[in-house]
């Protein structure tokens, strides 16, 4: 059996005086099967959730891994952003230098050849290049999906765009538990759905963007 797995970073759906209380809702994502649902804060690290998902899948594979972040951007001496700096994913955030072995424990869990994961959140899969004074910051969010590639053997679904993400009211819903085997556990939390796609979609495999 194939299973979709949705993972969200929490300061998507927390506001900065919740996160500063320590006591912000959790998150659910709307669209997707709640028993497969997980989410981590700021100060969790990323490896060990994502072994704890290979566990959990067991025998089956993931059709899609899908993974709701903030996508980092840097702004210019005109104040405008831009993006491609990597995704604000826990602890260890997913980069450039990291990914590769961020994503290596999917592979022969997610489907080679084809999509099996997607990174929604603004411009990650943008390409800049930001000059402020004397530095120069390079953002290239094609390099980062393609690591990830490699390291899954998968393709990655990303939008070098802006995403729109809608909050609506806190309610109960059964969610990922820690301390309870997959789909376990009823928390109360604040949907956060994403909708459609932003802007162009981008499929980037191993051996570059289609």
């Amino acid at each position: 059996m194939a299973v979709k797995i949705s993972v969200a970073d929490v300061r998507i759906g927390w506001t900065e005086q919740q996160l500063a209380l320590g006591n912000g809702p959790l998150l659910v994502k709307l669209a997707t099967n709640p028993r497969n649902f997980y989410s981590l804060g700021p100060n969790d690290p990323v490896g060990p959730l994502f072994a704890r998902i290979v566990q959990d899948v067991g025998s089956d594979r993931i059709e899609m891994l899908s993974i709701f972040a903030h996508g980092y951007v840097v702004k210019d001496s005109r104040n405008a952003l831009h993006g491609g700096y990597g995704v604000q994913f826990g602890k260890d955030d997913i980069l450039v230098q990291n990914a590769e072995a961020l994503f290596a424990g999917f592979k022969g869990k997610c489907p080679s050849g084809t999509v099996g994961i997607e990174l929604v959140g603004c411009e990650v899969a943008a390409r800049s290049r930001v000059q402020n004074g004397a530095s120069v910051e390079v953002g290239d969010g094609i390099a980062l999906c393609t690591q990830i590639a490699k390291g899954a053997d998968t393709c990655v679904r990303a939008s070098p765009a802006s995403q729109i993400f809608a909050t609506v009211a806190e309610f109960s819903k059964i969610v990922s538990d820690p301390t309870k085997p997959l789909g376990r556990g009823s928390q109360t939390g604040n949907v956060v759905d994403p909708g459609i796609w932003e802007g162009n979609v981008w499929v980037i495999c191993k051996n570059g963007r289609r």
